[in-house]
């Protein structure tokens, strides 16, 4: 697998490398900013990944983004953003662009390999699941990549969350969640915490109400911060 790191810091740079290649990525290309990352892009065989800083010079993290959706070359490639700004509103604008996680400065490796992980199991369901109905265990994947998968694949249905959660989805936007007693962006994000469990997607359920007023990038953005914070406070991957 082929992935592209853009980061003004060349120790940044060869710690990704290395990280990405202990992950499966044997041709890792590294461009000292943005501009040089768009380049590549455009001229290089085509990216798996790509893993980028937000401040760079000449072209930032945001702004390459916004360029290479616009481009074949980087219309579909998931990007994982890796920033120390903190600003919440900031970072969501990352996801409502494209972004499909995000890491905190300064990270630990294991926050890299979970974030590749999230993108490989979203990776691999819009791979393998291409009949309107789906099922599975948490196993394979969970909330956060799911709803990730119906967003990307902009699928509608009620996604059935064992033993007593739900989540209703119209062309890929989260409408409504209801987790026990919990309903809206509460059920959401306490679901998007569960680590066992299985699945099943009914694309022909009516839809519920809706009851979540945020954006769908906004909810995953949320969903991914909390799960670094516990990762963060227990002082390994979550």
């Amino acid at each position: 697998m082929k992935a592209l790191v853009a980061d003004d810091s060349k120790i940044t740079r060869r710690l990704l490398a290395q990280i990405l290649g202990e992950c499966g990525y044997d041709d890792v290309v590294a461009a000292s900013d943005g501009a040089e990352a768009l380049r590549l892009l455009r001229e290089g065989a085509p990216f798996d990944l790509v893993v980028t800083d937000w401040r760079m010079p000449r072209v930032d993290g945001l702004a390459f983004l916004r360029e290479a959706r616009q481009q074949p070359a980087g219309r579909d490639v998931p990007f994982v953003v890796i920033s120390s700004v903190s600003d919440d509103e900031a970072v969501a604008a990352l996801f409502a662009e494209g972004a499909r996680n995000f890491i905190r400065k300064p990270f630990d490796p294991s926050a890299v390999r979970r974030a590749l992980a999230e993108v490989a199991r979203v990776e691999r369901l819009r791979r393998e699941a291409t009949a309107p109905a789906l099922s599975g265990t948490f196993s394979a994947a969970g909330v956060v990549e799911l709803t990730q998968f119906m967003a990307l694949t902009r699928r509608s249905g009620v996604l059935t969350i064992d033993p007593d959660g739900r989540l209703d989805f119209e062309a890929g936007d989260l409408v409504a969640a209801s987790a026990g007693p919990l309903r809206g962006e509460a059920a959401f994000l306490a679901l998007a915490e569960l680590d066992q469990g299985t699945f099943r997607l009914d694309p022909d359920a009516p839809r519920a109400p809706r009851t979540i007023a945020r954006a769908t990038p906004a909810l995953l953005f949320e969903a991914l911060r909390r799960t670094d914070e516990r990762a963060r406070a227990a002082g390994s991957p979550a």
